[in-house]
């Protein structure tokens, strides 16, 4: 059950309840989190400090805008379902 700021029970219908445990079971924060560990961790890695460098020059001059900008939002909605957040479309509540 889910308590309000005051700590009283609020009432949820099936949706949200459905909305929530999907939330609580996705892996895309838990994925995305490790795909961005990996760089960090490899670059005190002797033997591909230089890989890992040359990756990030590659992505920072010869990617495309598009790509980037697809790979931000695919980051930030996999944390934003984490923790509840929907497009206003998406709600029911308007």
């Amino acid at each position: 059950m889910t308590m309000d700021h005051e700590g009283l029970p609020v009432a949820e219908d099936d949706g949200e309840k459905a909305a929530r445990a999907w939330a609580a079971a996705t892996w895309l924060d838990d994925f995305w989190s490790v795909v961005i560990a990996i760089p960090a961790l490899l670059a005190f890695v002797p033997g591909v400090q230089d890989v890992v460098s040359r990756g990030f020059q590659i992505l920072a001059t010869d990617a495309p805008p598009w790509y980037l900008g697809a790979l931000g939002v695919a980051v930030s909605w996999g944390f934003a379902r984490r923790v509840g957040w929907e497009p206003k479309a998406v709600r029911k509540d308007g």
